[in-house]
């Protein structure tokens, strides 16, 4: 007498075989797509930017107000910044380029930043003649419009970091700079001395 035993799959066996054979073909795509990405960000500026107020306090000096660009390089490669500017109106395309002067509270430019790098521009707030929250202000009030008062605009005001190559990075400026701004304005009365009708079109 012979006993013949026969094998086959059933059902579940091929369900489980199809899903095994796409989670294989899923993560083989995955590892792909995930490599080609890695190869192309890794030649990507990336920057760290802020935009505030800064106290610098010195022993036995008094203390400077500064208004201070902070620039980290967080790309896998060097990067020379070439220039920042403040943007007083997200409507407009009208800028304010900033040179910091040489001083011992500032890092020059052109910049270069090594891999991990991080670098400091920074001007006086109140620097006697050269007065950069006065001028900042008048600047604002200047590039306000009929559709972008000059509340909004400081609201939305934004520094702009440039890299010789690459893509720039814009980032908001914080709020204790957009507050001591609009103080400024204020005391001053420089929100009554608005532009004449006709440059708001």
């Amino acid at each position: 007498m012979h006993i013949t035993i026969e094998l086959s799959t059933t059902p579940l066996l091929d369900i489980a075989m199809f899903f095994a054979t796409a989670l294989a073909a899923i993560s083989t795509f995955a590892a792909v797509v995930l490599s080609l990405y890695l190869s192309l960000s890794s030649g990507k500026v990336r920057l760290d930017v802020s935009a505030s107020l800064y106290d610098l306090i010195m022993p036995g000096q008094p203390s400077v107000n500064l208004v201070t660009v902070q620039v980290g390089n967080k790309s896998n490669q060097p990067v020379n910044i070439s220039s920042y500017y403040w943007r007083l109106n997200p409507l407009g395309s009208i800028v304010c380029h900033q040179i910091p002067a040489e001083s011992p509270y500032s890092e020059q430019l052109p910049k270069r930043l090594d891999v991990g790098d991080r670098a400091s521009f920074s001007v006086k707030l109140y620097d006697g003649s050269e007065d950069w929250l006065d001028g900042m202000a008048q600047s604002v009030i200047r590039h306000s419009t009929f559709f972008c008062p000059w509340f909004i605009g400081l609201h939305f005001m934004t520094c702009t970091v440039t890299p010789q190559v690459g893509d720039s990075t814009k980032v908001r400026v914080s709020k204790g700079l957009r507050k001591k701004l609009k103080k400024q304005i204020i005391e001053q009365g420089y929100h009554h001395s608005l532009p004449d009708e006709d440059e708001y079109f």
